[in-house]
């Protein structure tokens, strides 16, 4: 589109239409200024502009390159799943500010998914055709980091005992002055689940944790319908949270100003309150696929990183500020709600016209290449040992195996040469959308016969 001196598009008439003026590469200028049209016949719908060849030819050069958000993986993740998991895609900038996707090679070096801890990747990348790098120092590459994360099954720190906690019936108040004392030496918190009566405790007082220097807090399992009040543990340095199912509800800035890059909620919770998680540094909020009726109130992840989150069943709210002043690495800034729920895009629950999210319908984005088979001539269809599943590539970056059953087609087991056999799978539970293809090479090869 061509602008004037002001940087106002050119117009026609009074009804605002857009003069495009399109050429295919950086070669050619208005040969002469544009003028306003005052008429224009309306049997035409044509405007012919003059354009002449430069005389000097300026280069599309590259001018930044999209980030690539950190990459949480459980502990125990190998190598190459981890470098599986990481985005295929990033995007660049060229200097007549128009976007370029570009597909990106991962190199990670010293990692051990058996230690938790933080490493970092490096993709390299092409330039599109078209777009060059006159700059030396300007390094094709982005990089981001893998974060594995801790042993989620080594939780349990038995010096704490239930005599470190004050109680009021089956609510935890706070420390005990035992509680204080070995708060002096020790940082890793793990909660009871019942008082010193027996009861299962159902609710965390608020302020009750807050201000500890708590390095990481782990709620354990046998709760049930328990809530975590106001501020319980606001302003800590927690990097680790194990939130136990049986949680139901998380109220205002509960873990507000903490040092989270990562959380895992569980299947029970129905609520996360405003400035919950708020003024944190999370990368990755994971919601249980079987969390169900869940609501995020006004700025729930104010002020995070991140670029996406899944809730894959209905929801009661998702607040239009729930995810305020996240800096994600979108084109947009904008967080990616997916969901299986194809009602969200139209349901004001989802707040679909917020400045801070945007709602995407769960799909199928591309299936992983399935490699080619090599078999022996007169080789019977059904006794090709064919593989039954297939990993089936989402648009929120998870993976899901499928299914799958190979139609025969033109496959004839007396005749060598190559076959391309397609297959049909079903979508995941409640997933609708398109199927892309999938297709297996069959090479049948030759009988070889030696000479006596």
């Amino acid at each position: 589109m061509w602008k004037n001196e002001n940087n106002k598009y050119f117009h026609i008439g009074d009804k605002d239409i857009e003069i495009p003026v399109k050429y295919e590469d950086n070669q050619y200028e208005l040969k002469e200024s544009i003028k306003k049209i005052d008429k224009l016949d309306k049997n035409k719908n044509i405007f012919l502009v003059k354009c002449g060849k430069k005389e000097v030819v300026e280069d599309i050069t590259i001018k930044s390159i999209g980030d690539v958000a950190p990459l949480v993986v459980d502990f125990k993740t190998s190598k190459d799943k981890a470098v599986n998991g990481l985005p295929k895609k990033t995007f660049i900038v060229d200097s007549n500010k128009n976007i370029h996707y570009v597909d990106l090679d991962w190199k990670i070096d010293e990692y051990d998914g058996n230690i938790p801890g933080e490493y970092s990747v490096v993709g390299t990348f092409v330039l599109p055709n078209g777009v060059v790098n006159n700059n030396p120092k300007f390094l094709l590459e982005v990089k981001t980091l893998v974060i594995v994360k801790e042993n989620m099954n080594s939780n349990n720190d038995s010096s704490w005992d239930v005599e470190d906690f004050n109680f009021e019936d089956a609510s935890i108040c706070g420390f005990s002055e035992n509680g204080f004392q070995k708060l002096k030496t020790n940082k890793n918190l793990v909660l009871p689940n019942k008082n010193q009566e027996g009861k299962i405790i159902n609710y965390i007082k608020s302020d009750s944790f807050k201000d500890k220097e708590l390095e990481s807090l782990v709620i354990p399992e046998g709760l049930d319908n328990l809530v975590i009040g106001t501020n319980a543990f606001q302003n800590n340095n927690l990097s680790k949270v194990i939130i136990s199912n049986g949680v139901k509800e998380i109220d205002a800035y509960a873990f507000e100003k903490n040092n989270l890059k990562y959380i895992d909620f569980p299947s029970t919770l129905k609520k996360i309150g405003n400035n919950a998680f708020a003024n944190n540094k999370l990368v990755s909020a994971n919601f249980s696929e079987d969390i169900e009726g869940i609501a995020l109130d006004r700025f729930s992840f104010y002020n995070n990183r991140l670029t996406s989150i899944t809730i894959f069943k209905e929801v009661k709210k998702v607040h239009e500020e729930a995810f305020k002043d996240n800096k994600g690495c979108s084109i947009d800034n904008k967080v990616k709600v997916f969901t299986l729920n194809p009602e969200a895009v139209n349901n004001n629950n989802w707040f679909p016209t917020s400045k801070h999210h945007k709602i995407v319908i769960l799909g199928v984005e591309s299936i992983e290449e399935v490699n080619p088979m090599e078999i022996e001539l007169k080789t019977d269809f059904n006794n090709i040992n064919l593989q039954s599943k297939i990993i089936l590539n989402l648009n929120n970056g998870y993976k899901k195996e499928a299914t799958v059953t190979w139609i025969k087609g033109d496959y004839n087991c007396n005749k060598s040469g190559e076959y391309l056999l397609e297959g049909y799978y079903d979508l995941p539970e409640n997933m609708d959308g398109e199927e892309p293809k999938v297709t297996i090479k069959i090479i049948v090869r030759e009988n070889i016969i030696c000479a006596a």
